[in-house]
């Protein structure tokens, strides 16, 4: 009886042994499975005829290494479930987490500094740069005027962080300073601070919002209107401040199309003696590139649409002014090689801009029924002489031609004509 019962407790372990054998030998199976189909999907590319013949050597119990040597014996299916493991996903999934995890550069500095010639600082028109070169009105509304050109030098700097991960929607945040100092009219010195924040939404959208701020921006001594007609000086320094507002849409359609519109909100705020000039500004822009690549060559054409809500208000009659306009733009892009790692940079616009002055010519008389064309044409040669930095030199243009139905009735009022400018820039920017 003691027999049978000793034999009966060795057949039920066998039995035991044998189911517990086999149940671990479909689980290894399964694992090793599951192991290959996470490899490939990791890599998002099929296993290798090598890595194939490598998982079967590692399954039967033995693998060779790459010098061709036998490797150890696989003694348990446990080691032989670690391997393929070790040789082939630890190391590769790792590798990948990282890829995916990699944090794109978090700190950026831009820079620019440069010195420019301005040939007319002031826009002035033809016929007062004849009045101040024959020393008229040298005391009045010229004497702040110390040279109708001017060199300045330009300051500028922006920092920003970046919020997001490579492959998710990143988040640009920055901040930045532009500082102008003028040689020979230090009056006009300003600085402008900005805020920004740009998010990509996909590859081919971002958005984009941007705050600037100019606490002082001189245009010349204009005449002053409240002071009476029988003054021998009636012309008082005109200055503002400006709060400006920009919110930006990029949309790439397809490849060599750009498209952007711009909103702006604009609040300038003039000095006591011009009062009848503040306004709140809106305006709508919207412009389309469209490009063609020739190898190392770049060519492009754009459209440029813009209207300008910037009518101001006085509470005495007939001293509101409204420079408020649409405009159409055309213009040619074109970007070439030029020595070893030089390029040659050109644009050409020309722009037709209608006012839409309601006032009547007696009220309104530099904007009712006027039409400017705007002519712009600049070039300019960069060359990188480190990875992130590069100098320039800027050539540019610009020929504003108003044509007025109605005498402007005041020959002293001429910021609003036209005026022809002539500026060279040389300068470097990069970023850090």
């Amino acid at each position: 009886m003691l027999k049978a019962k000793i034999l009966l407790s060795i057949c039920i372990c066998l039995l035991i042994a044998a189911i517990s054998l086999d149940a671990r030998s479909i689980f290894d199976r399964k694992a090793r499975k599951a192991n290959r189909k996470h490899i490939s999907i990791l890599h998002e590319t099929p296993l290798t005829e090598k890595e194939k013949s490598l998982e079967k050597a590692i399954a039967e119990g033995t693998a060779e290494s790459e010098s061709g040597n036998k490797q150890e014996t696989v003694v348990s299916a446990t080691a032989s479930k670690k391997k393929p493991g070790k040789v082939y996903s630890s190391a590769k999934k790792s590798k990948k987490i990282k890829k995916a995890k990699k944090v794109l550069p978090s700190l950026r500095l831009l820079y620019e500094v440069s010195a420019r010639y301005d040939s007319n600082v002031y826009g002035y028109s033809s016929s007062s740069i004849s009045q101040y070169k024959n020393n008229q009105n040298r005391n009045t509304k010229f004497r702040h005027v110390r040279s109708i050109g001017d060199e300045i030098t330009r300051v500028s700097l922006d920092l920003s962080k970046l919020y997001g991960r490579s492959g998710n929607h990143p988040t640009r945040v920055g901040v930045g300073v532009e500082s102008d100092i003028y040689a020979y009219n230090p009056i006009n010195n300003e600085q402008t601070y900005s805020f920004y924040a740009r998010h990509q939404l996909n590859k081919k959208t971002s958005l984009e919002i941007n705050y600037e701020y100019t606490p002082y921006h001189f245009v010349k001594y204009l005449l002053d209107t409240d002071i009476p007609s029988s003054s021998d000086d009636r012309y008082a320094k005109a200055y503002y401040k400006i709060n400006k507002v920009d919110a930006i849409a990029r949309y790439w359609p397809v490849r060599d199309w750009y498209l952007r519109l711009r909103y702006r909100f604009e609040l300038d705020d003039w000095n006591g003696s011009f009062n009848e000039r503040d306004a709140v500004k809106n305006s709508m822009r919207l412009d389309a590139t469209k490009s063609w690549s020739y190898g190392a060559v770049r060519a492009g054409i754009f459209y440029d649409y813009s209207y300008s809500d910037a009518r101001a208000h006085d509470d005495d009659p007939g001293q509101d002014i409204d420079p408020s306009y649409g405009q159409n733009k055309l213009g040619l892009l074109l970007r070439l090689p030029f020595y070893r790692k030089s390029r040659i940079e050109a644009e050409y616009s020309y722009a037709y801009r209608s006012f839409t002055s309601q006032l009547s010519i007696e009220d309104d008389p530099l904007h009712r029924n006027r039409l400017d064309r705007i002519q712009v044409a600049k070039t300019a040669i960069l060359h990188p002489f480190t990875k992130n930095s590069e100098w320039f030199l800027e050539y540019v243009y610009e020929d504003q031609d108003p044509h007025l139905k109605s005498s402007p009735g005041d020959s002293d009022s001429e910021p609003y004509l036209g005026y022809i400018k002539n500026i060279v820039t040389l300068g470097v920017k990069g970023r850090f």
